[in-house]
């Protein structure tokens, strides 16, 4: 296949997120997106592929343990797509909300522990009896917050302050079993 024309790369793309891409396919486009500068309406798809690739695929040993891991007969084929799909939507909102977050230079004013503290507190409000915990990591203007629910759900979101406004925002960034 001829991954120098864009509408092969844009036909694999779009059997990619729909998770019917062979192995060959993924390796492909990781290895294309891994030598070759993407255009800019696909460096998202590309920082997408690549950072779900690794070394993993990139190498022959790599793509061989995939492939005897995805056509396993433990675990039922739909579970992996799902988790393969989940784990690949998770990282393209990771990159894309960093891509967002880095492209848009603001004003740092950090977080305060006392705005942190508050944010933790509505927070517990809202679903008291279904948290365990709460875990709060500030990093400048931003806090990503950990939430550990007690049915074992665990959910990151990044949480900063509105400068305008003063209003404290949370983006779910993850949800994870």
């Amino acid at each position: 296949m001829n991954l120098e024309d864009k509408n092969i790369r844009k036909a694999l793309a779009e059997k990619y997120l729909s998770a019917e891409t062979s192995v060959e396919e993924e390796r492909a486009l990781a290895c294309y997106y891994s030598d070759h500068q993407a255009e800019e309406d696909e460096k998202a798809f590309a920082a997408m592929v690549t950072a779900t690739a690794g070394d993993y695929l990139l190498s022959d040993e790599g793509a061989v343990e995939f492939d005897r891991i995805a056509t396993s007969k433990t675990i039922p084929l739909k579970i992996n797509i799902f988790r393969w799909a989940f784990g690949t939507v998770a990282v393209a909102a990771a990159v894309i909300l960093g891509v967002i977050l880095f492209q848009n230079p603001v004003k740092e004013t950090p977080i305060s522990a006392v705005t942190i503290a508050e944010t933790i507190g509505e927070i517990m409000k809202l679903n008291e009896e279904n948290i365990l915990s709460i875990e709060a990591k500030p990093q400048g203007s931003k806090a990503v917050l950990t939430v550990n629910l007690k049915n074992g759900i665990t959910q990151t979101y990044i949480m900063t302050l509105d400068e305008e406004t003063g209003a404290t925002l949370l983006t779910q960034l993850s949800s994870t079993n």
